[in-house]
């Protein structure tokens, strides 16, 4: 998938965080849709990048061991804010390259009758098989290093129209990889029911949340606001690609995310 940098250097998000920015020292990580709060450059081996006492812990794309490894030798007495993942959902099931599949959902009442239904559990699983497993010893490792606090910030919501995300796929190495493995061209290729994605999404920011409060870190949903009447990201909050925000939904995340941090 693509990965593209934000639109605010770490100086211009921190000097609009002003407001809320707390006096300890906090150190911003995570996954591509980090990016959305503050540009990420790539950096072997992972290096912080500061201003005040905001830190963005930078490295290689795609995160392996070696960053997460940063992350807890800078632990100690910190505020750390995380974005995990955020993109299961579309690595496992952005395509309907098998069969069109739905699940009962207690956030999505819309079920599809004609679309066979499979059991929230299997989702689950390949979702802990792509990465939260791996989540689960992230945290660990971090709590074992006496950081202040950790919170894990909600990921962006799917986008809702199929159409406009296919006129966006031909940009896309990773989603036109996929299609031509699965024999199909990206203009008629099945993407997956939006409503269908959208469940998932809910029930990955579940499960996000879960394992956060299993080690006793925060977890902050995304902000209401950021979506329309379902649940989807609104529009203006798109990043021209197929799965990630812009630095205006950046900004009002990583606003309510240091205000929470300092109260």
């Amino acid at each position: 998938m693509a990965i593209r940098a934000g639109d605010q250097d770490l100086a211009e998000t921190a000097d609009a965080a002003a407001s809320s920015r707390p006096s300890a020292k906090v150190i911003l990580a995570g996954h591509s849709h980090l990016t959305a709060l503050t540009v990420n450059h790539v950096k072997h081996p992972p290096a912080l990048r500061k201003r005040d006492n905001l830190h963005v812990l930078e490295g290689t794309w795609p995160r392996d061991e070696a960053y997460w490894r940063a992350l807890a030798d800078n632990a100690a007495g910190a505020d750390l804010v995380i974005i995990w993942g955020g993109n299961e959902h579309n690595v496992g099931y952005f395509f309907q390259a098998a069969f069109a599949f739905d699940f009962l959902s207690n956030k999505v009442k819309r079920l599809i009758p004609s679309f066979q239904i499979v059991s929230q559990s299997r989702i689950k699983r390949r979702f802990n098989e792509i990465d939260l497993d791996e989540l689960n010893g992230v945290l660990a490792m971090l709590n074992e290093r006496g950081p202040s606090s950790v919170t894990l910030l909600g990921t962006p919501p799917p986008k809702k129209d199929n159409e406009a995300l296919r006129k966006l796929l031909a940009q896309e190495p990773y989603f036109c990889d996929w299609a031509a493995q699965l024999g199909q061209s990206i203009e008629d290729i099945k993407i997956t029911d939006p409503h269908v994605r959208l469940k998932m999404w809910f029930l990955l920011q579940d499960m996000i949340a879960e394992i956060a409060h299993r080690h006793g870190a925060r977890f902050i949903p995304v902000p209401r606001e950021l979506q329309d009447e379902d649940g989807f990201l609104l529009e203006q909050y798109w990043h021209p690609d197929v799965t990630h925000a812009n630095a205006a939904y950046g900004a009002i995340v990583l606003k309510q995310a240091l205000e929470d941090v300092a109260a």
